[in-house]
This record gives C-alpha cells, structure tokens and sequence, in this order.
C-alpha cells in the first residue's frame, strides 16, 4: 500500500514540477530537468537559452533530480498525496511542509556558478533568479562575467603565485606606460617593433596559455619573434613587481593558480558543483581551461552556445571548444533547441538556406510557429546614396504605419559603411545613434584632415592648428608650440603668421627647419585649395601634410588599426565628393566645413530617445529588432575580400550573415549596391555569396528605379539573372568589370576600369569630372566617380551628374544633359527640380516626421539650414535640398 501511493505521488510529483515551467517547450523542459553531468545545449538564435539557464538554475535549487524520480526521502501518505493534488487543480504552491517530499538532491544556490559574457547578461540572469527563487536565494547564486569571475579568485588566493590581494589592474594606457619602460630597459626601438604589435602578440600568448618561458623557448620565427619574447619576459617581471595584473592576466593567472594549487582547484570544485557557461561558442583556449579546471569530478557542467553564432575568432574564439565539447566530456546529453520565438519562418528559412553551406557546425534547423511573415525584401541600389535614401524610404513607410524609429536597425560588416547612411540621415533630419563604435566625424584621423582643413579655410583658426602642428611628428614639441602662441599673442597676430616668419625669432631657433618646412605644407594646401576641386583637395590635404604616409608605415609596423584608419580617410573624401555632388558650383570649403559641423549638432541625440539604430553586425549579437536592414551584402564587402582565401575565414563570415539575418523579428531588408564608393575607390561588386544561397522562394527583389530607367533606355545589360535567385536587377554578360592598378592613382585613390573590360566589352568613357574615386575611364585612368558620365560607344544612353540619366549622340554631356528624376532618392528629385527654397510660415511635410511649419530659415552655401516645428516630434533641423520635405497647403 505505502508503495503503491508513492509511485502516486512520485507521478503527481513530476506533475506539479512541470507546472512550475509549464510556459517552456518540451526541449526547453529537457534541458531544465537534465541535472547530472555534462549537459551542451546548443541553442538556436532566439530559441529563449537565458530562460533555459534561469530556469535550470531554479530547479536545481528549488528540487534538484526530483523530476523523473521514483524516489522519497519517506513513504508517502494520503494527506500528500490530498495536498499535492489540490496544489495542482488550484495552481497554487504546495504546503512548505512538501517542501522535502518535493526535492531531491537540490543544491544550494551558492554552490552554482553561472558565467556570461557580459555584465549586462549577468545583471539580466540575476534579476530574473530573484524573480524566480526570492531576492536571497537569487542574489547567492555568483553569476559573473569569466574577467569578474577571476577577479574575486585571485582576490583571496593571488598570493599563492607571488602577488598581492590588493593587486591592481592596468588598464590599456597603464600597460603602454610599462611597455615604454621595458623598451628603454631592452633598448628597444619602436619604430622596429611597435609597442601595440608587441602588446598584441603578448596578448595572444597569454590567450594560448603560452608563459614567458615558453615564448623564450619556443624557435622564434624571425628576430622580432624572439624579441617580443624577451619583452614578454621582462614586462610580465615589471607587472610582478609592481603587483598588478594586466586585463589578459586575470584569466591566464586565474589558470595558472587553478593548474599549479590543487588545494586551490579543489576549494572551488567543492564549492561550485554546478558549471553553467552560456556563449560557449566564444569561449578561447584560456576561457576553455579555466571552466576545465573549475569542473568537478563529477563533471556537472553544462553549457550554452550556437556553434552557427561563434563570430569571434579574430578576439581568440575557437569554435573547436563547442564542437569537440562530446569528445571531451564523455556521456554528454545534446540538447538542441530549435524553435525560434523572436522571428518568422520566412526569416528564418533565408537564415537556415545560408549556414546550411558551413561544413563546421553541429547542424539544427531553425522553425517557428510566429507564421510565415513577409518575405525577405533585397534590394539592388544604384550607389551607397540610393541604399540609405531607400532605407529612409522604408522606414518612413512603417512611422506612418504607427511604427516608431527605434524599432529599426541597420547593420553592416564594416564601421566605414556607416558614413554614408549616417550623412543621409542627418540632412534628411531622421534620428540615429550609432552603437558600439565612434561617429564617424569623431575618429581622430577624421578630425585630424577636418583640422587641416580648418585652418586653411581661417588662418587664425589657433585651437586647430595646436591640434595638427605635430600631427603626424614634425619634432615641433609642446614647448615650441607655446613659445609661438606668446608671440603671437604679443604681437597680436595668428600662430601661422608667426611659423610663416619662425626665422625671424631667436626664440624658435632650434626649431626654425621643422616650423618652415610646415609652413610650405601650408602654403601648398593654400594652392591646391585654388586650383582644384574640393575633393581633390581634401585628397591632397591627407598626401601634402603626410598623414598618409604615416598611417601606411604603421600599417607596415603591424599597427592593427592603421588600415582601419587609411580606409576612414578615403571615406572622407567619399563625403566630400557627395557634398561637392550636391551644391555643385555652390560647393566651397567653408560650406563644407559648416555642412559637418551642422551634421554634429543635429547627432547629438540622447539614447534614450527613439532614434533608429546604426552598428556592426558584431556589435548586435544577442539584439533583436523588429525591422533590420542588412547592407552592403556584396562580394568583397560581405563575404569581405580577405575571406574567400581562407573556408574558415569565409564559414566565419557566413556565421556572421547568420548572426545578421536572426536579428529581425517581423521584417528583414538586405541591401547590395551596384556601385559603391569605399575606402576612396568606386568599387563593382558582384552580389554577395549568401544571397545566393537563400532560395527564391524566401525572397522578393526589387531595385533601384534608375537602374530600371537604364534596363529600359538600353543601360548595361539585363539584370543579375545569373547570380541572385529570382533576380531582375544587375548585369549581364560574358566579361567582367576589367581592374586596372589600384591605390592612390592619377587625380585620387582608388581604381579605373579598362575601356575593352566593361561588361558586354562595351566601352564606359567618362565624362569631364576629376577627382577623388574610381570611374570607367579610357585606358582605366582613375577620374571622378559621380561627376562623370557613365555612357556607351555609339548613340545610347549615360548616367549623368547628379544621380541624372543623360542621352547623347556617343558622348556625355555634362551640362546639358536631359534630366530623368526618379523616385528613391530625395536628392536625385531635388537635383532635378532645382533648389528648394523655403520661408518661415510655410508648411512642409517630411516623409519621416511627418506635417510641420518652418519657424526659422538660414542660408548656408547655396542651400538652407531650415528649422521646423513638427506636430508629432517638435523642432528639429534639416538641409533644405536634401531633406525629404514637400510644400504643403493649409488644404491638404
């Protein structure tokens, strides 16, 4: 009889647990009630895995290995069986004197560890256990970052391996500071081995586990190999010696004490019986061997991770650790979480059709029963101007349908592809933030050439000067620098003026070559600013003053943001070129100048405010938005170039195009560009690989209206038929685009195009525009990329100036070219109706904030800074000839 009611009660049991996760999926409650030994969840992008890990944690505190038991710490009776069954028909909590009939082997909540990535993931999983368990229950549970995680062991046992409980941690400047040291220690000289490659390498070895004496010991493969091994030495003796740690240390010295102390190990083994490691798949060689070490015999970890998300490969990630975790830890349950709840199936089918293409992976198949959804739009834009003017298009379409900025977010591969979305959106007045990453205009270099620009447009312009004197070095110190500024002040005249006369003052004696040899960079600006174009100019701003040559030695040096920051700059010229496109004979260096300071006055927006949100699809990882514009999805751009010389490489970037297409919940928009102007070169690119791999049933394409103008009037070829499912956009044809030399060419960077290359070998001749960017020129010739002219030999079609067709009879006009608007893009409609003018009193609709009245207007270099009292989203400012706004009558 006692045996027959506790197999009863044992079944009631499992009942009323289940009920306590009873908003979980079966494979979600798998994962939940799977307590003992090794346990890999591998969960798909939006399929809950911090619910999983929260609830896990609750039923290993709140009944352990209950659930499944046949087992009772004492027979049953009648009067549980009475209880538990009227807890369950009332969904009510069973009495507390069950508690004890209820659990099984239930852990104390602070001998569970629970690490995450960020502090943010911590913070959310703490919050949400103290829902869960009660505030003390929740709070004993040490979920942590691994740096957080290490900190608090080395803060009791650092002294076991020679350091101080109180031990400081150096930041990234503090550990330049010591560097500098060890170099003047080693007579080191930079300029062989910069202090940041040495850095970096010393930071890959800690995350290889690899020690000073390894690295000493180990063949170096070239002299700076095995000096960098001596400095690791000698910087890891300084770091001792002053009781610090460096932010690398804190895991590698955390393994070290772990492998070395086994009284150590055992302490926290005991301690933590339970492992819970979520993001598993970013986990390094060092991340690895620390979770290893503090994993008891018993072998109770468990961890989270999306082998189709490891993303981050080029921070130390191996996405082996996730791969091999069955191997390593024998008797492992696989539990693959799979249904989606963030997205829908017509999203998800685009995502699964992609990585199905990677070879390493464990394999799942993302579904959702949130309905199919839309279809993924992709869109074929003319240039980088028409993709942000289409984007804006969009998502003026879903504000009139009740949706709100916030909800959008546009993503892309690289940092330097948010310039032009971010200079649309300013003049078009739409409110953006850009996440995990500076504005544009804010980059150093950036400011650096804006700086020399500044003072060319105002010679007294001082502050910039003191910014850029030495910039790149010149040997003009600080103490020369004020030594000019009281002369001038003195003699109340700018610090130019005096530079432009150092060898007139015995106080600049030591430094009258550098100062001179300065003014002449000055002075050749002053003549390149007259006789050329503006772009150009800006183009001869980053040559002239030898900043780009300062960057390409760093390049050379092994400095890792150098090409970073040379890209940045052709960017810039970029910008510059699209500002001359749009003021044409207007356009001047002072309205340039006042263009980019009116862009950050209008950025300056606080983040909480509903703004759409611009980042790196790396930055985005673990986000998610109801609207998601994927850009710049182009061969050589995403997959990057460098990828396809290496299938792990590319299967990364296919990750990463996972990663992209999952953010989206409702609407997913992936963008590839005919032309697009980076890094100061027109580039041609074929449409991204992964749009390839998404079947055409999952997809609806569209494309720009000028390239249907161009299908139409006889432009360049039929469409992308042969490499985009379904496609009606793009080229045809049995020859590609033919390079020529590549770099920083005749009139600009960048790359021209051979005139027997083009597609269908038609000839593109350009048109009368110099400058800065790649054009189809005749003998691939780099001329300008937009001033010109894109036509074919014999009567037919071009594209003109102004993103205008124009037709001529074998050449291109560029001043009488017969203008053909289109829809798309605002500044290609008000280039063709000329410039807008506005008066304060007029109504106006914007296509993003909808009806308002300008209140101010203020001229600026041929256009109108016009300020507007919106009904919905109060005053903002905007560019007249670039804003999307229309007149308006009282009537309509």
């Amino acid at each position: 009889m006692a045996t027959d009611l506790t197999q009863e009660f044992c079944a009631l049991r499992d009942t009323y647990i289940e009920k306590q996760f009873g908003r979980l999926n079966d494979m979600q409650r798998q994962a939940v009630f799977t307590t003992d030994g090794p346990l890999l969840i591998l969960a798909g992008a939006g399929s809950g895995k911090t619910t999983v890990l929260v609830n896990r944690i609750a039923n290993l505190i709140r009944f352990g290995s209950a659930h499944g038991s046949k087992q009772t710490p004492r027979p049953a009776t009648e009067d549980d069986i009475k209880a538990l069954r009227n807890a369950i028909m009332t969904g009510t909590a069973a009495p507390s004197w069950l508690d004890g009939m209820l659990r099984q082997n239930a852990v104390r909540s602070w001998n569970v560890m629970a690490i995450t990535f960020t502090n943010k993931a911590a913070g959310e999983l703490k919050e949400r256990l103290r829902r869960m368990l009660g505030g003390e229950e929740g709070d004993e549970v040490f979920a942590s970052t691994f740096h957080s995680a290490c900190v608090r062991i080395l803060r009791r046992w650092a002294e076991e391996i020679g350091y101080p409980r109180s031990f400081t941690i150096y930041d990234t400047d503090d550990s330049q500071r010591v560097m500098k040291a060890v170099y003047k220690d080693l007579n080191v000289d930079d300029k062989f081995l910069p202090i940041k490659a040495a850095i970096n390498q010393m930071s890959r070895w800690k995350d290889q586990l690899v020690s000073p004496e390894q690295a000493l010991a180990s063949p170096a493969k070239d002299t700076k190999g095995a000096l960098t091994a001596r400095i690791y030495a000698a910087y890891e003796k300084r770091l001792k010696e002053a009781g610090a740690f460096d932010f690398d240390d804190l895991i590698y010295q955390t393994v070290q004490l772990l492998a070395e102390h086994k009284d150590v190990r055992d302490f926290y083994q005991n301690k933590y019986r339970y492992l819970l490691v979520d993001e598993y798949q970013d986990t390094s060689v060092a991340q690895f061997r620390l979770v290893s070490l503090l994993t008891g015999p018993e072998k109770n970890i468990c961890v989270v991770g999306d082998d189709d998300q490891s993303i981050y490969r080029f921070r130390g990630a191996t996405i082996e650790n996730i791969l091999n975790f069955e191997r390593i830890y024998p008797g492992t349950k696989t539990i693959r979480l799979e249904q989606n709840y963030r997205s829908t199936s017509n999203i998800l089918n685009a995502a699964n059709c992609v990585i199905q293409h990677n070879t390493e992976r464990k394999g799942k198949t993302l579904w959702t029963s949130n309905g199919e959804g839309d279809k993924v739009q992709v869109y074929t834009a003319e240039n980088e101007q028409d993709e942000a003017s289409h984007i804006a298009d969009v998502i003026g379409q879903h504000l009139k349908e009740g949706g709100h900025l916030a909800d959008h977010a546009i993503l892309y591969r690289m940092n330097a592809q948010s310039a032009p979305i971010e200079s649309y959106f300013t003049r078009a007045g739409i409110p953006h933030k850009i996440v995990g990453g500076q504005r544009f205009n804010d980059r150093k270099e950036v400011k650096d050439i804006h700086s020399y620009m500044s003072i060319v447009a105002n010679p007294r312009d001082d502050v910039r000067l003191r910014r850029i004197i030495n910039e790149p070095a010149r040997k003009i110190g600080a103490t020369t620098v004020e030594v000019i500024a009281d002369l001038a002040t003195q003699e109340g005249v700018s610090m130019l003026d005096i530079i432009g006369h150092a060898d007139q003052y015995a106080k600049l004696s030591r430094a009258v070559m550098p100062l001179l040899k300065f003014w002449q960079i000055y002075q050749r600006l002053q003549d390149s600013l007259e006789t050329r174009t503006l772009d150009e100019f800006a183009a001869d701003v980053i040559e002239l003053t030898g900043y780009k040559a300062m960057l390409e030695a760093d390049a050379a040096k092994g400095h890792e943001d150098a090409a970073d920051r040379l890209q940045n700059l052709g960017q810039l010229v970029n910008n510059v070129k699209n500002y001359c496109d749009q003021h044409g004979e207007e356009a001047t260096l002072e309205g340039y100048l006042e263009d980019i300071a009116l862009i950050s006055d209008i950025d300056s927006y606080n983040e909480s405010a509903d703004q759409v949100v611009l980042m790196t699809i790396h930055s985005a990882k673990g986000l998610e938005f109801p609207y998601v514009f994927l850009i710049g999805m182009e061969e050589g751009v995403f997959p990057s170039e460098m990828s396809k010389y290496s299938e792990a490489d590319l299967e990364e970037e296919r990750r990463l195009a996972y990663v992209g297409i999952t953010r989206a919940k409702k609407e997913l928009y992936i963008s590839n560009s005919v032309s697009r102007m980076l890094y100061g070169r027109t580039q041609r690119n074929e449409p991204s690989r992964f749009l390839r791999e998404i079947e055409p049933e999952y997809i609806e394409e569209t494309r720009s209206p000028v390239l249907e103008q161009r299908s139409r009037f006889g432009g360049w070829g039929d469409s992308y038929r042969d490499t985009v499912p379904g496609g009606a956009s793009g080229y045809s044809g049995p020859s590609g685009w033919g390079r020529s030399a590549s770099g920083y060419g005749t009139g600009g960077y960048g790359s021209g195009y051979s005139n027997r290359s083009g597609y269908l070998n038609r000839e593109y001749n350009a048109g009368e525009g110099r400058g800065f960017g790649s054009a189809y020129a005749n003998r691939g010739q780099s001329q300008s990329g937009y001033g010109s002219g894109y036509g074919r030999s014999g009567a037919g079609t071009g594209y003109g100036s102004n993103y205008s067709s124009a037709y001529s009879d074998g050449t291109t006009q560029k001043k009488s070219a017969k203008q053909i608007s289109f829809t798309g893009t605002p500044a290609a409609k008000t280039a063709a109706k000329g410039a807008k003018h506005y008066e304060p009193g007029d109504l106006v609709e914007h296509k993003v904030f909808g009806r308002g009245q300008v209140v101010a207007v203020k001229p600026a270099a041929g256009d109108q800074i016009v300020e507007i009292n919106f009904e919905k989203v109060g005053i903002k400012k905007t560019m007249a000839n670039f804003a999307p706004l229309t007149k308006i009558t009282a009537e309509e």
